[in-house]
């Protein structure tokens, strides 16, 4: 697994390039990575894939990147990802309780299916909550405290 660190450690320097003008060795980086990545786990290279091909969109405005990253969808979800993130996996490990425990649901691809459908619109919907009455009023909070 060093080389998953490795991988992070050096994106954050080719990341920090990028965002001070040199673009072309962030995408050198990542197309490196992605064809290493390839021989090992394909589905991780292809990640990586749709990783770089995501930074060029977003670095090439145009009609088909504002439709993805641009529209009301995409920004709220941005807007409350740090929320996501925070409580994913509990909503995802109540709503496997609830599917194995109450529903008695045995079948692999009918648990996996209903988990997906079922925890996904409430971890956006819950996320959306705690952005809202907890994430923004310690943001607000913290700026308006006075560091000295």
């Amino acid at each position: 697994m060093l080389h998953y660190f490795a991988i992070g450690y050096f994106s954050y320097f080719f990341y920090k390039r990028y965002l001070n003008g040199e673009k072309k060795s962030l995408y050198i980086f990542l197309v490196f990575v992605a064809l290493l990545e390839i021989q090992l786990n394909y589905l991780y290279g292809l990640i990586i894939i749709f990783w770089l091909i995501t930074i060029h969109y977003q670095l090439n405005k145009n009609k088909f990147s504002d439709f993805l990253f641009s529209n009301k969808l995409a920004l709220f979800l941005g807007k409350v990802s740090y929320s996501a993130y925070c409580i994913h996996m509990i909503i995802l490990f109540a709503t496997s309780f609830v599917l194995i425990n109450i529903f008695l649901i045995n079948d692999q691809v009918m648990y996996s299916v209903l988990l997906i459908l079922i925890s996904t619109p409430v971890t956006i919907f819950t996320s959306s909550i705690t952005y809202k009455f907890i994430e923004v009023p310690f943001m607000k909070y913290a700026k308006s405290i006075k560091v000295r």
